[in-house]
């Protein structure tokens, strides 16, 4: 475990403050969740709370048939990793930065790119296409279609699969 060496008071309510250096480096975002373990009698661990870390045979089957009959890699991120790839080589990489400002795009309907680093192995040229998944209206991850460019996807379909991963996780 890493020291930071930065000590923080508990104030009257029971609140600390996460250093600004922390939160940046751990791409901790305000109003995320965090999960916190007691260590032992005197040490806590404060964990993010990666709701896309979750792994289930649902998703993975639904994703992977999906990306057979679209005939198109799709991959998924939470907010710092690949949680998903129909590439299982990929599956657990880190996020590129550039990727990260393109997570913090509040409207990532309306970016056009040709091209776009997802991690330090994977670059993705035109066309794909990026949806936020947004379980009970918070981001956790981002649905990501590489899409053939003999195929014409239907946005009604990307949506209402999107939708089915948003509602797993809001049911789970």
């Amino acid at each position: 475990m890493k020291q930071s060496g930065i000590t923080r008071r508990i104030d009257e309510l029971g609140r600390i403050v996460i250093p600004k250096e922390i939160r940046k480096s751990m791409h901790i975002k305000r109003g995320e969740l965090l999960e916190i373990y007691m260590h032992d009698e005197e040490s806590l661990m404060i964990k993010k709370h990666l709701l896309m870390s979750k792994k289930d045979e649902f998703i993975n089957v639904f994703l992977s048939r999906l990306s057979t009959i679209l005939n198109a890699n799709i991959y998924i991120t939470n907010l710092s990793e690949i949680v998903f790839s129909s590439i299982s080589d990929f599956i657990g990489q880190k996020v590129d930065v550039e990727f990260d400002k393109v997570i913090n795009n509040a409207n990532m309907n309306n970016i056009k790119l040709d091209e776009i680093k997802l991690s330090n192995k994977i670059t993705l040229k035109h066309p794909f296409k990026l949806y936020p998944i947004l379980p009970n209206g918070d981001l956790i991850g981002i649905f990501i279609i590489d899409q053939n460019k003999n195929i014409e996807l239907n946005d009604d379909i990307m949506r209402l699969s999107v939708s089915v991963i948003e509602n797993f996780f809001e049911n789970n």
